[in-house]
């Protein structure tokens, strides 16, 4: 049979303090979530788009983005107002300023409306860099 040995007391501190640090740590930097950065399509030319969002909301060059346009209707039995929305399409961010994108659609921008919803996936990582 092994006897029994109590813990020296600067195991036991050296564990205490790793542990409350480790704590610490994680209370002092907060995790960051991706985001969806969301405006609205505020013109269309031809075949591309211009939209309410840029760079302050870290849209960049490439982001990929998500068309869809709201709907709201009478439900035909109980008449409450229901709200959702249709999906319209995908396509990439080509230019993104510092207030206003733009995207190229092609064939797409036949189905886009002014008004509809354009939402861009922003990473953590960009989201943190903006300016407050």
């Amino acid at each position: 049979m092994i006897p029994f040995r109590a813990p020296s007391a600067s195991r036991s501190a050296t564990a205490i303090a790793a542990a409350v640090g480790g704590l610490l740590l994680a209370w002092s930097a907060p995790a960051r979530a991706d985001a969806i950065a969301r405006g609205r399509v505020i013109k269309i030319e031809a075949q591309e788009i211009y939209l309410s969002i840029g760079r302050r909301q870290g849209v960049v060059d490439g982001a990929p983005l998500r068309l869809r346009r709201p709907i709201s209707l009478r439900h035909p039995v109980n008449r409450r107002r229901v709200e959702d929305w249709v999906p319209i399409g995908a396509a990439t961010v080509t230019q993104a300023g510092d207030q206003l994108s733009r995207a190229v659609l092609g064939e797409l921008a036949a189905a886009v409306r002014i008004d509809d919803i354009a939402e861009v996936y922003v990473e953590a990582a960009r989201q943190a860099s903006l300016p407050s």
